[in-house]
């Protein structure tokens, strides 16, 4: 498979602002679908210190993965989910595949590059969320061996549940 991962200067934002537009997932009802203002988004998010990633396929980009600021620590925590302690994470934010480029197990490769990266970072656990109703990525999730441990009601500000997920890193 001619399938390859590299990381993203400021000159990629339109390419991640298009892989997001033209995904086919509609996640947040509020989230603005406009190519021009994924782009500030985007900015915005790397001015944060957010890493992105992109998969190219035959070297053309097809998808795009992001990851909160790793130097600063995600904690695990949430009302709704019970935790002897309070657990540093990295966080894995967000998984774009173009449309075309569904079920070709991109996802499941570019999820895994990503948790080698937070291993080599120092991170023993990773969390991510996943919308109750995307079935593709939550069956990924799992395939992969990440564990359900809560949900977050209206986390999408349209009423549906995200669920919340975790990974030891070995």
């Amino acid at each position: 498979m001619d399938f390859k991962i590299r990381s993203v200067t400021r000159k990629d934002i339109s390419i991640i602002a298009n892989i997001k537009v033209n995904s086919g997932y509609k996640i947040y009802d509020l989230e603005p679908t406009s190519v021009n203002i994924q782009k500030q988004k985007i900015s915005k998010r790397m001015k944060d210190g957010n890493k992105y990633f992109i998969g190219e396929f035959k070297g053309k980009p097809i998808a795009v993965v992001t990851i909160k600021n790793p130097k600063k620590k995600f904690y695990i925590k949430n009302k709704f989910i019970l935790f002897k302690e309070i657990k540093p994470s990295g966080e894995f934010l967000g998984l774009y595949i173009l449309k075309k480029y569904h079920n070709n197990k991109f996802g499941q490769i570019l999820t895994k590059y990503i948790l080698c990266l937070f291993k080599e970072f120092g991170y023993s656990y990773v969390s991510c969320i996943a919308w109750e109703k995307n079935f593709k990525s939550l069956n990924m999730l799992y395939s992969i061996g990440f564990k359900f441990i809560g949900v977050e009601p209206n986390h999408f500000n349209n009423g549906d549940y995200a669920k919340i997920f975790t990974i030891k890193l070995i």
